[in-house]
């Protein structure tokens, strides 16, 4: 086999062999750790430095097999002209300075510091000075990428990078920092710790695929470096907290490699030596899974070959399994003591190896520890696979066309809900007629979300705080101004000083002399620059119809082309939500049948193309109430809630008491006629099967109320009456009523 040296040209790649194959350059026998092209032209290995230095973005080394001609491969020139500058990762000082600046300002959560005092047993000593701190939200990480690009250079430094010219915080997960030390206690790299149990727990901080951002590397930990030179004793175990707190524990110096997939056993053997040139001694400290899991045994097998040119002598700690998995979980036993540890010299601890017999089970391929930042490939899914690495696989940015192999591989996050039934990067709704307190009623929801305090509903203690982006097409600002300042004579000057940050208001705007339209692409880019500024969760356009200058609104390909589609593009580019306030129209316009979610004025697209689409209607005869419905959601419905407005506070509130009860029990015995007509669907049905369908269902209403009800139904347009007796839900004019049989 000729391996050449260096690559002269950029190659169009073929695809990968499937299943295990055997690698061409360490011989290892893997389906992921080393892969081979099928026409043989390259290799990579995850084992076996390479003479260039040259790796792929998962850390495996680039081998040349064959050349271009034996390859029968074409130069791909078009790739090499449009290669953009290679970003060269950050020197040690810099990166030390940028991330302890960054942990610095950020706070370690209670459920984060409970987790390292309670769980891994960190001492509170060591959990200060580790510098642990919890992710910040997106908002906040925008925040801080800002602030520190005002005092450093973040040009190379893994986890920034920059957009739409402006510097930002790579937010891949919620969790906390793991930084990671050299010898000389810099840091040199973070992982976040993920919240919750989702494999691979641990991630790099990194921003490969982003402008100017860069690549993490998997450095090693450095735990203690003054004892490994004093004692000429090191002990060597996998994952950076788990080395933090072997040390705090044992009172030893430790390095720590990312995990046992994750190093070149050689690398690593030079590197310890070259930095501790007297060590005399070192302990392997890994975990005890080496006794069911091949991949982790073949693994420690390679390490422990990398020493065997060393003037060093070298042990394995074993210990009782049902003390625990890794070491530190020994050493935060209370039941355990280091007494517990066995030191294993290499030797002896090579024939116990050998002698260890695993099953090739699907339960042994896969397995994965704490702290190992690699993600294995379980026996199930042996198939082929495209080079993604992990920053990709848990923050794709490019996800169009690919294979279910891929996409199933992918670490998508639940869109965060920012208000009852509307995540992130969706469109909701709410239809009503005029003069009913629309406005009203969505500005008490913002101040109040804004303000930290619920707004049920809509709003509820887990939802809030959040910040809102208010777009007001209808009010002047002057009279925007004074609706809100007496809203907030009701809020404690702790909710005024919330509030004051946490909402943005665009009203009664001009943009060259013509008022904002969000139909106008450079007005919509206007807004979306100010969204991506302030970072909102929530985005209010109110009304559509004072802000989106339509060509025709009732043309469903106009509507989703012009409004929806530019919406949903502002909402997923911001990470916001966004809430359309519309006016009602008449149900006989458009929609073959009296659906609450299409009662919005023209196109039927505005209420197929929302997420949640709420209703706000006046009662009748009820001084000035109104009901709140939700007509279409994904989830849990809320029953309808009756609102009253106190003029003197421009605030609403639930309507309590017997009349409230009755106003329930009368618009359900409506809404409840309304939906047994509705179920068929267009077909006409007798006043004989609404009453037999009501008793069915346990309901008792009187002839009279029953009379009530239907005539209230024809006259607001709820219910048509084709014939005698037969009551139906609108239809277009065109179509024939059919009538029951």
């Amino acid at each position: 086999m000729r391996i050449l040296k260096s690559k002269p040209k950029q190659y169009v790649q073929s695809k990968f062999k499937k299943g295990v194959i055997t690698c061409h350059i360490c011989g290892t026998k893997t389906d992921w750790h080393c892969r081979i092209t099928e026409d043989e032209g390259l290799a990579y290995c995850s084992f076996k430095p390479n003479a260039s230095g040259k790796t792929d973005k998962d850390g495996r080394y680039e081998y040349i097999l064959k050349t271009s001609s034996e390859r029968n491969l074409v130069t791909n020139t078009k790739a090499m002209e449009e290669k953009k500058p290679e970003i060269v990762k950050a020197n040690a000082e810099r990166l030390n300075k940028v991330y302890s600046a960054l942990l610095e300002n950020l706070q370690l959560e209670k459920n984060h510091a409970n987790k390292l005092l309670d769980e891994r047993g960190l001492s509170d000593n060591a959990i200060a000075n580790n510098l642990y701190a919890s992710v910040p939200n997106k908002s906040g990480a925008h925040k801080i990428a800002q602030r520190l690009s005002r005092s450093f250079n973040l040009e190379g430094v893994p986890g920034f990078y920059v957009e739409n010219n402006t510097w930002r915080l790579n937010r891949m997960n919620s969790g906390f920092y793991v930084p990671y030390r050299d010898e000389q206690g810099r840091i040199v790299g973070l992982q976040i710790r993920k919240d919750g149990n989702d494999k691979p727990k641990y991630l790099w901080l990194s921003s490969s695929y982003k402008e100017k951002g860069v690549s993490s590397g998997t450095p090693l930990h450095f735990v203690n470096p003054h004892l490994i030179k004093q004692e000429k004793t090191v002990y060597l175990t996998e994952g950076a907290l788990k080395a933090d707190v072997i040390a705090d524990r044992a009172g030893v110096g430790v390095v720590a490699i990312a995990g046992v997939y994750a190093t070149d056993s050689q690398s690593l053997v030079d590197t310890i030596f070259d930095v501790f040139r007297n060590l005399e001694k070192v302990v392997l400290a890994f975990d005890m899974d080496w006794q069911e899991n091949q991949n982790v045994k073949d693994s420690l097998l390679k390490i422990l070959g990398g020493f065997n040119e060393r003037n060093a002598s070298v042990f394995v700690a074993t210990w009782d399994r049902a003390l625990g998995k890794g070491l530190d979980d020994v050493l935060v036993n209370p039941t355990s003591s280091f007494e517990d540890i066995e030191f294993n010299p290499a030797e002896d601890f090579l024939n116990m190896l050998n002698g260890v017999e695993i099953e090739d089970s699907d339960e042994s391929i896969g397995q994965e520890t704490e702290d190992n930042e690699q993600e294995i490939v379980t026996a199930e899914d042996k198939t082929e696979y495209s080079v993604l690495d992990e920053e990709f696989i848990n923050d794709p940015s490019n996800t169009f066309g690919i294979t279910w192999a891929d996409f199933s591989r992918i670490k998508f996050n639940n869109p965060e809900k920012v208000m009852l039934g509307l995540s992130r990067g969706n469109i909701g709704q709410l239809v009503a007629s005029t003069n009913v307190g629309k406005t009203t009623l969505m500005l008490n929801l913002a101040v109040s979300a804004c303000s930290n305090r619920a707004f049920e509903p809509l709003f509820n203690e887990q939802l809030v705080p959040k910040r809102i982006m208010y777009i007001d097409g209808e009010a002047t600002k002057a009279e925007l101004q004074a609706d809100l300042k007496k809203m907030l004579e009701t809020c404690s000057p702790a909710q005024r000083e919330l509030l004051k940050n946490n909402l943005c208001l665009i009203c009664d705007e001009e943009l060259n002399d013509e008022p904002l339209d969000l139909v106008n692409p450079a007005h919509l880019q206007k807004v979306q620059e100010k969204a991506l500024s302030f970072q909102p969760d929530l985005i209010v356009v109110d009304t559509l119809s004072a802000l989106a200058n339509m060509e025709d609104e009732n043309d469903n390909a106009k509507v989703k082309k012009e409004v929806i589609q530019p919406l949903k593009t502002l909402a997923r580019k911001s990470n916001s939500a966004v809430l359309i306030l519309h006016h009602s129209g008449k149900f006989t316009e458009g929609s073959p049948q009296a659906i609450d979610a299409y009662k919005g004025r023209g196109a039927s697209a505005f209420g197929a193309l929302s997420r949640v689409v709420l209703n706000l209607k006046e009662v009748k005869n009820s001084n000035g109430k109104v009901v709140l419905s939700c007509s279409k959601v994904k989830g849990d419905k809320f029953e309808n809630v009756f609102f009253e407005l106190d003029q003197s506070t421009r605030w609403f509130k639930i309507a309590n008491g017997k009349d409230a009860q009755n106003l329930i029990e009368n618009e359900t015995n409506y809404e409840q006629v309304i939906n047994i007509v509705r179920e068929h669907r267009g077909k006409a049905v007798k006043r004989k099967t609404i009453v037999e369908t009501l008793l069915a269902k346990g309901v008792t209403i009187s002839n009279p109320t029953l009379t009530r009800i239907l005539e209230k139904a024809v006259k607001n347009g709820d219910l048509i009456q084709p014939t005698y007796g037969f009551y139906s839900t609108p239809m277009n004019p065109e179509n024939e009523v059919a009538l029951e049989n």
